[in-house]
């Protein structure tokens, strides 16, 4: 979570070594931000959450940040023959 309640960011391991990191805020709140400069709202974003910041200090970035808004789903079904859909796979933010 940041520091200031405002949403919370990731650090997932990938496959190829990497890490995927970012944040879930909310849309309203940062619209004119992530539409200045999107790089440097993230980077003040990781940097209000101190553990990922930590595990950061010697990263760089490969790709440009990017922004993606309203990024969440839910199923139609939770369950049928032989299913039952939780957690992420269900619904997710």
């Amino acid at each position: 979570a940041l520091r200031d309640g405002a949403g919370w960011v990731w650090a997932i391991p990938l496959h190829d070594g990497t890490t995927s990191v970012g944040a879930v805020v909310d849309a309203k709140r940062f619209a004119g931000q992530a539409g200045a400069d999107a790089a440097a709202l993230y980077h003040r974003l990781v940097a209000a959450a101190p553990p990922i910041a930590a595990r950061l200090c010697a990263a760089r970035c490969r790709d440009p940040v990017r922004v993606i808004r309203d990024y969440s789903y839910v199923s139609a079904r939770f369950h049928g023959p032989g299913y039952l859909l939780a957690g992420d796979a269900a619904c997710f933010i």
